[in-house]
């Protein structure tokens, strides 16, 4: 009886040792996959698969499977996915394997496949297992329109920082220069040229529909650099009756809200469409000078609406 239940045990044992060395049919389910070198996130990648390849494991390590690659001189090397960006499209069974295994073991040899896992060089990924980009920096085109004084180019530059997955901060500036038209308002401008530099920096909330298309909004404070050039024939009009005249605007701080849209043309590269609204109440002044006794007339403004409206297309490099 002992010997018959021995027996027994050992072949029990057999039978789930052979089961845990069955392969495993999987499918990469997302964008881009990282193969690392070892089942940890923090290694190395080795190689990146496309959506829809087919993989074998023979083990499984943690949350990480294991699998058989060709490197670029086409040897076989061990590579390591995590569970999240794979699913199993088999289950092995006693006694050999499975259509969907076969499917696996047999597209794993053909040249597609080999190309198409190694057709990338080793770097992290959108979306992917690996950690989202930390750092980027990008360019920026497109047009200010204050909400009083017209509209003109805007071009810029940003730099952003990843704080977690779906948070960040940016830091921004941009120039733009509108013109500002005569009034009899006495709280606005006189006509003339108006130069705003706006340095902000944005809390951001990403949003990832998937490893290509990232919308997010963004809100901050910022400061902002104002000049003002007076119109060359107001000038010219009140030097012919003696006097130098002068308008100014001060730097003001102020507040913006937006929103904007990434497209990731590989992991790196991304381009995109971004819109915010800045709120800013300025001050300035404005003087006649007496050219003959050197005599001054000083007034203030108080109260300039310097509100905007930027709307630019960017390029960002994301490392």
């Amino acid at each position: 009886m002992k010997k018959t239940m021995s027996l027994s045990a050992i072949l029990c044992c057999l039978a789930v040792s052979l089961l845990a060395a069955s392969p495993i049919a999987l499918k990469v389910k997302v964008q881009s996959a990282n193969v690392r070198s070892k089942p940890d996130m923090k290694s190395t990648i080795i190689a990146q698969l496309k959506m829809g390849t087919l993989l074998t494991s023979s083990s499984k390590i943690g949350e990480f499977y294991e699998i058989g690659i060709p490197d670029k001189e086409g040897q076989t090397v061990s590579g390591f996915v995590h569970g999240s960006v794979v699913e199993i499209i088999g289950e092995p069974e006693s006694g050999g394997t499975t259509k969907d295994e076969k499917t696996a073991q047999e597209a794993e040899v053909t040249p597609e496949n080999k190309a198409r896992a190694a057709e990338t060089v080793p770097r992290a990924s959108v979306g992917t297992d690996s950690e989202p980009k930390k750092m980027g920096l990008g360019l920026s085109l497109g047009l200010g329109s204050s909400s009083h004084y017209g509209s003109g180019l805007a071009f810029g530059a940003n730099f952003t920082f990843a704080i977690t997955k779906n948070i960040g901060i940016e830091v921004s500036g941009f120039r733009y220069q509108t013109s500002a038209k005569e009034s009899d308002d006495v709280t606005r401008l006189s006509k003339g040229k108006l130069a705003t530099i706006p340095l902000q920096l944005s809390l951001v909330g990403r949003f990832p529909l998937n490893p290509m298309v990232v919308p997010y909004v963004l809100a901050g404070g910022g400061y902002y650099l104002n000049t003002f050039d007076l119109d060359g024939n107001i000038v010219g009009n009140w030097s012919d009756l003696g006097f130098d005249a002068d308008e100014k605007v001060d730097n003001a701080f102020g507040f913006h809200f937006g929103a904007g849209l990434d497209y990731f043309i590989n992991p790196n590269i991304a381009v995109g469409v971004n819109g915010r609204y800045c709120i800013v109440k300025g001050k300035g002044s404005w003087l006649l000078r007496d050219q003959v006794t050197g005599e001054e007339i000083k007034g203030n403004l108080a109260n300039l609406s310097l509100n905007s409206i930027i709307l630019v297309l960017s390029l960002k490099y994301f490392f």
